[in-house]
């Protein structure tokens, strides 16, 4: 019985080995302690507030009572201002809520680029500052209304002066600092100014270690350009979870970083600020991506998210990768020992060593795709997609590693036909394939075809989109290395048209993504190369099989002299 080299065998051994430890050191990493500075022992100076959850589209854009109440004794005590974004979808209740358990408010007008809208809105925040003076701190007129684009500065003036005619409260507009630098004379409407200073969303995100140079530059920056009015700072944070932009990272412990040292620094300067947001807002994934579900201090069930004083783990959960890694192996070692005794076969224990491996590495992976899921998707079509995707990845990656361990046992490694050979082979007849060659060559496509779908997405529109590093890097594992054994063994290859359109967008899209990224955002250049890799094991076998054919061609013309 032929048996693999060692070269290749050692190739395999440390490839699947790095990978595993690799992924192991990542769940202890996170396991890690902490060390940031500790938040002053005070309540937060006032938080952005929306219903916690998905509440305002669960009631339809009209948020009951008792919601805003449990969401607002949740606060209470812990922050000392709310502000709110709109009189609309039942938030004309929070100053009443807010008086009855002592907290102050910001109350937010919701100003867009329909008149008669903001007509109703603007009116019905007269009536309600009138009637709550008392807790309203400030009415803010419009929020980032001149970074939407949706009126101009001159019309967004006429609606502050009119708000500012008729109530008593100090008056302001809240837009990101470059807007406000850019239209100075809007601050001769306002009793101060409200800036928006979020280093993730800059132009040039700012990493978390210099966030808070950021943050204290550029309020001393709008200071001097607007001497005499107070300065607000009316939106800062940090994402808990989503995609880097470059070298800004989300993560649980970045937000903790960023919050408690802003705090830090608000306290001694005396700062006024606002933290976006009170709770995660999952609703909000649709407009800005994963990132923009996860800026809450609390989650969505109203949790808080992390201590503002005491020290903290970068994941509270980290066991569970490793856990779910040492249970995969085991049951792996089970399941080749009895399965193959069925086919009338056992496994060596080289290749047992190669199934326990590989099934330590998908352990790992699965708790990695779990948070992703969880995290990412906003809809049942999404969910559908993600896990089906997610799926045909699983079950190519466990084909495979079956299909390797064969090989070490002697057997020859089964090529993957392509999807037109799959469904020229639907049939089990005489020339038919073995089923589970054909299973894998559908398994390959579909996970081609949503890779290619995701990279796509990132040329086109990256800003709000993930990269699912989780999703696909089991499956791009095992072809990878299927086609470095089927290349030491000289087997046939056979990729079809289909399966090579797909490779080379995925090779193409990958280059323009990195690109993009400059190199800075890590996440992005793994997954970059990933997709490298990925599609070189499938067109570089097909580009040597084409060279040696045209040479053989060319052997066998008759000589010209």
């Amino acid at each position: 019985m032929r048996t693999a080299s060692r070269p290749i065998r050692f190739v395999l051994a440390f490839v699947m080995l790095t990978i595993a430890l690799g992924l192991v050191a990542r769940a202890v990493l996170d396991g890690r302690t902490v060390q940031i500075a500790k938040a002053p022992d005070e309540p937060i100076n006032c938080v952005s507030y929306t219903p916690s959850g998905d509440a305002r589209i669960r009631y339809n854009l009209k948020v009951p009572r008792e919601v805003i109440v449990a969401d607002l004794r949740i606060l209470a005590g812990r922050v000392r201002c709310v502000r709110t974004y709109t009189v609309g979808e039942g938030l004309d209740q929070v100053p009443a809520i807010a008086r009855d358990l002592g907290l102050r408010v910001m109350l937010g007008l919701w100003i867009g680029s329909n008149a008669q809208f903001n007509s109703q809105e603007v009116a019905r925040g007269i009536e309600i500052a009138r009637a709550n003076a008392d807790v309203i701190d400030a009415v803010i007129v419009g929020n980032e209304v001149l970074l939407r684009r949706e009126l101009p500065a001159a019309q967004l003036r006429l609606l502050i002066d009119q708000v500012r005619a008729a109530v008593t409260v100090p008056v302001t507009y809240a837009d990101v600092w470059e807007f406000w630098l850019r239209n100075p004379t809007l601050a001769d409407s306002t009793n101060f100014v409200t800036a928006h200073i979020l280093p993730y969303w800059e132009d040039h995100p700012i990493d978390v270690d210099r966030a808070l140079d950021h943050v204290r530059s550029i309020y001393t920056k709008v200071q001097q350009s607007f001497p005499g009015k107070d300065v607000f700072i009316g939106e800062t944070g940090w994402p808990s979870t989503g995609r880097p932009r470059l070298n800004a990272v989300p993560s649980l412990a970045n937000e903790a970083k960023f919050i408690r040292e802003f705090l830090a620094w608000a306290h001694q300067q005396q700062v006024r600020y606002n933290i976006i947001e009170a709770f995660d807002q999952p609703w909000k994934r649709a407009q800005e991506g994963t990132v923009g579900g996860f800026w809450g201090v609390f989650d969505a069930q109203g949790q808080q998210k992390f201590p503002l004083q005491m020290d903290m783990s970068a994941r509270s959960d980290w066991r569970l990768g490793p856990y779910a890694a040492l249970l995969c192996a085991a049951v792996a070692l089970l399941f080749g020992k009895l399965w193959p005794s069925l086919r009338n076969g056992r496994f060596s224990w080289t290749a047992l060593s190669l199934i326990a491996i590989a099934a330590h590495m998908a352990g790992s992976v699965s708790i990695l795709q779990w948070r992703y899921l969880i995290a990412a998707n906003r809809s049942m079509l999404e969910w559908v997609a993600t896990v089906t995707w997610a799926c045909a990845g699983w079950l190519a990656f466990g084909m495979v590693c079956l299909q390797i361990a064969r090989w070490l046992d002697g057997k020859p490694i089964a090529t993957i036909p392509s999807i037109a050979s799959v469904a020229h082979h639907l049939g089990y007849g005489a020339d038919a394939r073995p089923s589970d060659s054909k299973w894998l060559g559908a398994l390959r496509f579909i996970v081609l075809a949503g890779l290619t779908y995701v990279c796509l997405g990132l040329v086109y529109e990256g800003r709000g989109r993930d990269f699912p590093l989780a999703l696909i890097g089991l499956p791009a594992t095992g072809f990878v290395l299927h086609t470095l054994i089927a290349m030491h063994e000289k087997s046939e290859r056979t990729t079809g048209r289909e399966e090579l359109f797909l490779t080379i967008a995925i090779f193409l899209s990958g280059a323009i993504v990195a690109w993009i990224e400059t190199g800075a955002n890590t996440r992005a250049m793994l997954w970059c190369g990933l997709c490298w890799l990925l599609a070189t094991s499938i067109l570089l076998p097909n580009f040597l099989r084409r060279s040696s054919q045209q040479h053989q061609r060319t052997e066998q013309q008759p000589d010209a002299g």
